[in-house]
């Protein structure tokens, strides 16, 4: 089984990761924005895991893929992640939803806006190095 992570903790350097969190709410079909005791972020669920979560109940969700569309992170789990029941039960008052990942308002947290600055500063330095050097 993968480390559970915090979701304070997910960064978009990262490529799968596994958290624990209550489901706070269905914003779509497949979209559940999910939250733990350091923040929220949405998760998408794809193919065969598909209409697994149900809002007000904790779940251990493995091998979920990042991504960060509009400098928004959200997870996607689809047939390599797995949902399961989690153990350790969370309740909304344990949730943090001062701080945000992802919202209606499209917002993210300042430190992951950041992490963001960062992996575009060294792709983008990477590939002027390449340019200049030849």
């Amino acid at each position: 089984m993968d480390e559970v992570i915090a979701i304070d903790k997910i960064t978009p350097l990262l490529q799968y990761v596994s958290i624990e969190a209550l489901v706070l709410e269905k914003q779509q079909e497949s979209d559940f924005l999910v939250g733990d005791k350091t923040g929220t972020i949405l998760v998408n669920i794809l193919g065969s895991t598909e209409g697994e979560l149900t809002v007000g109940q904790t779940y251990q969700i493995q091998n979920a893929k990042i991504s960060s569309p509009h400098e928004r992170l959200h997870l996607y789990l689809g047939n390599w992640g797995k949902i399961q029941p989690s153990t350790t039960p969370l309740t909304r008052d344990d949730i943090n939803q001062d701080y945000v990942q992802f919202s209606d308002r499209g917002e993210t947290s300042p430190s992951h806006r950041s992490a963001w600055n960062l992996f575009l500063s060294i792709i983008t330095f990477r590939f002027l190095g390449k340019i200049f050097r030849r």
